[in-house]
């Protein structure tokens, strides 16, 4: 009997320590029409907010992931008395249901009014959601990076990358690609406050303003102006050990001063790699079977390096001349051992083949641009006028070394030694104009023009040595070059408009 209570009792231990709370509710007017996008908090015995999120276009809220106690429920919207009510949060599976919250319209003293029109924390255009994020309630202690999380259609992978959609989205600064990614990028949506944001742009259809990859969408942080001054930045390394040991390090900068901005980012990373491999075939022949062992051993070395660095200038509070520059090197060398062991049918080694391979690489590729960027009315019709030029630079050799022997290591055939080299060189210029004429609020209208050439000599130089004079010979038949060039001229339209709960978007292109 005591041992069934002892049973009975850690069960409701594992219950109640594994029980995760949740409220919900749902947010009326006086006249039970549903308030979409009011703000809800949740605040403890100290009135910090512990908790805050936004209802939904039907006024539906739900906070989840709770601890038991005593909290008060805090509602604000515009146009509305604030509303809170206590709640007293228990260890119970069902969530804690609040109902139907009716909301009372503010009254105020007309002698003594300021009218402080807001815009609504989700605001839904053409062709993209708004999160209004200057002023509101929110962001002040938040992150970025929180604040995009509350946006409709938003979510996040395990390492933390933001998806739309449920893909992994394209995060842009101002209107510009965020030349970071991965864990980089990360920390910084992170450590950068909401309340140096102006708004938040989810944009599910990219226009032709912007260059999305595939299908991926975009989430475009518009910063706010700020006089703020100063240096301020960020140093991360990290070290692993496996057989060999690997660094890496990250620095990111940026300095304020008056109408300047100049940042930069740099990441590099040392690479000591071990792998082995070991793969058994059996082949069977006219004469018999063949028993085929192969070990592979591999250890890669190798050295990366990052530098992102650009400055804008504001030209007033509406236009921004921007450079920005990526470089990336790298290089590594890739000894590999190989023996293949061939034997017969009664598994007896009868010849070996051993390989000896080093591959060395090395590349540099960069990326230039210059930007003109200017906002031509308050609803935002701008345009953005793009200059680019990038340049890639590989090459690689190898040399496969090969020696036939027997069990008691007398030579089968001559050694082969054969290289192969890959020289590349790829440059690409382009130009463009973008121009976004925002009509209304729930109509836009762009334009876009593009011209690039793209350059490309890719090559391969095959040749085998001569073991009589150590010469090498060129191997026509391996030779192979591909040299390419692109001319294009694009231009593009677009218009988006919503009427009712209908959304369009109709797009016309042409390139030659």
């Amino acid at each position: 009997m005591k041992r069934l209570k002892l049973i009975i009792i850690l069960i409701v231990l594992f219950q109640t320590a594994f029980t995760q709370i949740e409220v919900e509710g749902k947010i009326l007017a006086s006249e039970q029409k549903t308030i979409g996008y009011a703000t809800i908090a949740l605040l403890d015995s100290s009135k910090k907010i512990i908790a805050n999120t936004v209802s939904d276009e039907q006024g539906i809220f739900i906070f989840k992931d709770l601890q038991k106690g005593k909290l008060t429920l805090q509602i604000s919207t515009t146009g509305f008395e604030q509303h809170r009510q206590p709640l007293v949060l228990t260890n119970s599976i069902e969530p804690l249901a609040t109902g139907n919250i009716v909301l009372q319209k503010a009254i105020g003293n007309l002698q003594n009014v300021t009218v402080a029109i807001k815009k609504k924390f989700i605001e839904e255009r053409a062709d993209r959601t708004i999160l209004n994020v200057e002023q509101h309630i929110m962001a002040s202690g938040s992150s970025v990076f929180e604040m995009i999380k509350k946006g409709p259609a938003i979510s996040s992978d395990k390492d933390d990358n933001l998806k739309l959609n449920g893909t992994v989205a394209q995060i842009y600064i101002d209107g510009k690609p965020a030349y970071l990614s991965g864990q980089s990028l990360t920390d910084y949506l992170k450590n950068l406050p909401a309340d140096m944001v102006s708004k938040i742009e989810i944009i599910a259809s990219p226009n032709s303003s912007f260059e999305a990859q595939g299908s991926a969408g975009i989430i475009n942080i518009k910063l706010k102006k700020s006089d703020q001054q100063g240096l301020n930045g960020t140093v991360n390394i990290g070290m692993a050990k496996g057989r060999y040991g690997k660094v890496n390090g990250r620095l990111n900068l940026n300095f304020r001063q008056g109408k300047w901005n100049v940042f930069t980012n740099i990441n590099s990373g040392i690479y000591n790699i071990f792998n082995g491999l070991t793969r058994n075939n059996i082949a069977t022949t006219n004469t018999g079977v063949i028993y085929q062992s192969r070990r592979n051993y591999w250890n890669p070395t190798a050295n990366a390096g990052t530098i992102k660095a650009g400055v804008d200038y504001s030209l007033d509070k509406n236009t921004t001349l921007g450079f920005f520059t990526n470089q990336n090197l790298s290089s590594s060398k890739e000894p590999v051992t190989n023996t293949t062991t061939f034997s017969d049918n009664i598994k007896q080694p009868y010849a070996f083949v051993n390989t000896i391979k080093t591959d060395d690489k090395y590349s540099n590729n960069a990326t230039y641009n210059i930007n003109l960027k200017t906002l031509l009315d308050s609803l935002g019709s701008e345009l953005n006028i793009d200059a680019d030029l990038a340049t890639f630079n590989a090459n690689g050799t190898d040399i496969n070394t090969n020696y036939f022997v027997n069990t008691v290591r007398q030579k089968l055939r001559a050694d082969y030694i054969f290289r192969n080299r890959v020289p590349a060189k790829v440059m690409i210029y382009s130009a463009k104009i973008d121009y976004v004429k925002q009509v209304n609020e729930k109509a836009k209208i762009a334009f876009g023009v593009k011209i690039s050439r793209v350059n490309m000599d890719n090559n391969i130089i095959a040749d085998s040595r001569q073991l009589s004079t150590g010469n090498w010979l060129v191997d026509d038949i391996r030779n192979n070059q591909f040299i390419y060039t692109e001319n294009l001229q694009a231009a593009s339209s677009n218009v988006n408009f919503r009427y009712k709960k209908w959304e369009f978007q109709i797009g016309l292109s042409a390139e030659g």
